[in-house]
This record gives C-alpha cells, structure tokens and sequence, in this order.
C-alpha cells in the first residue's frame, strides 16, 4: 500500500467486494497505514458506485472482487464525472499477477515483493495516534418515494468509536476477563457475512478486538461444511436461520439417501463412514436469538445430542449468551 499504491495517513481505501477473506487483510493493512475503510454494498449499481467515489475526496485505492468489475468498467465509462477522482483500482481475488481493465494492480501482485523493491517501514500508531484518525467511513443514504437515491451522508468513525460502538452491540462491557485470558478460543467455523450498517465483516471485529479463531467459507455448503468439520475436529459452527434449514434438509436428505444405501465398504473412521450424527455430535451450534423453536426441533430431531446455544449476534464469543442452551 505505502510503495506501490502510494496510500498515506488520512487517505482512503474502498472495498467493494463479494464475501471474500482477503478483505480482512485490506482493512487491516489501511488501518495500519492509517488510512479509513469505506466498505460498499455489493448490490451496489454503477450509478451509486460513481456517486460514492465522487464524495469521497480522500479514496486513493479502490479494491474489488472479479465478479464486480464489470461494474467498476460501467461507472469509470462516464469519464466527466471522474476526471479528478479516479481511484486506482486493485483486484482482490484474482490468481495471477496480470490484472484485467479496469484493474491497476492484483493483490496477488501486492501480496508479491518485487526484486529490487525495499520495504517502507515505520513505527506502528500508539493507542492515542490511531484515535486521531478515522477508521471507518459509512455512507446514510435518503431516498425518496420511488426508493431512488436523492443523497448520501458520509459517516466517519474513529477506531474508539468503532470499537466501542461494537462492544455495546455485544454486551462485552460485561464480558468476563476470564474469557480471553484464561482459555484459548477454539477454531469456529462461520460463513463470511457483512455488517448491516459498515458493510465490514463481522468477523474482522471478531478477530481483532476478541481475538477469535475462525474457519470461514465464503457460502454456506452442507457437504463442505460436514468435511471441514471432519478434517478439523471443529467444535463451534455459527449459522444463520437460512444455513440452518440448508442443513437440516441436508441431514433429512443424507438420512433417508442411508436408509436406502447397502452397508458402505468405506475403512473405518472415514468421512463417508461415519453418521451425520456422530460427525457433527460434539458441535456448539450458535445461532441468532430470532431463529424458531420448530427451526430449533427440527435440527435436534436430526441431530439428538447436538448443543444449541442461543447468542444474540450469533457468534461463539458472545460471552452473556455461550452457555445458554435451548
């Protein structure tokens, strides 16, 4: 970011991206930098795009999933409205260092020293020095009667206000100090999902304010699902209500699939050996307060010695809600 993309203290980087994991070290290396995060929604149209990168004076850097350029090409076309604010553009999840119009750079290619390049070092920001600094930026929009977009509020949060405000979400100005210090976390599987207001992951605060351990998928899939479970012993797994009917029907599904097969030949101990049940038995499911109780029933009559613990943001550190059983 400091050699190439030339990103200084107080510049901004946008992040306009489908569930992707890279996006935690983005954010994480411009809060760093001491730049601010503006994270847009990816339903986000070419029209809202251009209206956004026109306010924001300060976006230097705008980082993008393949799956959105042809988005970014459709804003950048109307070159008049550009013509002093055009971000340079870097993709997120391409494979190769080649980046494709309208991207600049890859982040494959960042990830990548270059021989005769010498890192740009610093000392990090105190505590203090990082509250000078804004580390998200949100956008309130004002429609009007026909849902259309009239305009738009930038928002600016400094890290103690981000922070804070999450913790108050979380209920963890209560949160036992037992909870990180005494016991590491156990790996949680989750599935990528953006915040209704910042549009950051959950997670990334997750991460970097409670130190959670996370496996994450960028959607929800049953049968990726019950072999990562396998391959790592997981012991949490956070699911919205849609990902839990996804499951159940699965487990329905692989249950009468059993029923009906001949005895397997699999060796023992192996993935296709093994029950639904017993694989996924010694799993703390966490899901969201507003989950039905027949949702509920139904995954114990799938699972019958699974744990289910209610949390009111569905995730494995809310510490009011861990031990809760329903």
């Amino acid at each position: 970011m400091l050699s190439r993309l030339g990103i200084r203290v107080g510049d901004t980087v946008a992040i306009y991206s489908t569930p992707n994991i890279d996006t935690l070290v983005v954010c994480a290396a411009a809060w760093l930098v001491g730049a601010s995060v503006f994270a847009i929604a990816p339903e986000t149209n070419a029209e809202g795009l251009r209206s956004l990168i026109t306010q924001l004076h300060t976006l230097r850097t705008l980082f993008v999933t393949q799956a959105l350029q042809p988005t970014v090409a459709q804003a950048f076309a109307h070159r008049q409205h550009l013509l002093y604010q055009r971000p340079v553009v870097v993709t997120i999840d391409a494979t190769t260092q080649d980046p494709t119009p309208p991207a600049n750079f890859t982040l494959h290619d960042l990830y990548t020293p270059r021989p005769d390049e010498t890192p740009l070092e610093r000392a990090p920001f105190t505590q203090n020095e990082a509250q000078d600094h804004t580390a998200v930026i949100y956008g309130v929009f004002t429609r009007n009667g026909v849902d259309q977009e009239t305009s738009i509020d930038m928002i600016h949060l400094s890290h103690n206000t981000a922070i804070n405000s999450y913790d108050e979400a979380n209920l963890q100005t209560q949160a036992p100090s037992s909870l990180l210090e005494y016991r590491p976390l156990p790996l949680a599987y989750s599935v990528l999902r953006l915040h209704y207001a910042y549009y950051l992951h959950r997670i990334v605060l997750d991460i970097f304010r409670r130190g959670g351990s996370y496996l994450v998928a960028s959607a929800f899939d049953p049968d990726e699902f019950m072999a990562l479970v396998h391959r790592y012993q997981l012991e949490h797994a956070e699911l919205t209500t849609t990902e839990l009917e996804r499951l159940i029907a699965y487990l329905s599904a692989h249950r009468a699939d059993q029923r009906q097969a001949p005895p397997s030949r699999s060796r023992p101990g192996s993935l296709r050996s093994s029950s639904s049940a017993e694989m996924l038995g010694s799993l703390r499911f966490i899901y969201i307060a507003s989950t039905t109780p027949e949702l509920v029933q139904n995954l114990e009559e799938q699972l019958p010695h699974v744990e289910l613990v209610r949390a009111r943001y569905g995730s494995y550190l809310d510490p009011a809600d861990l031990h809760r059983r329903m």
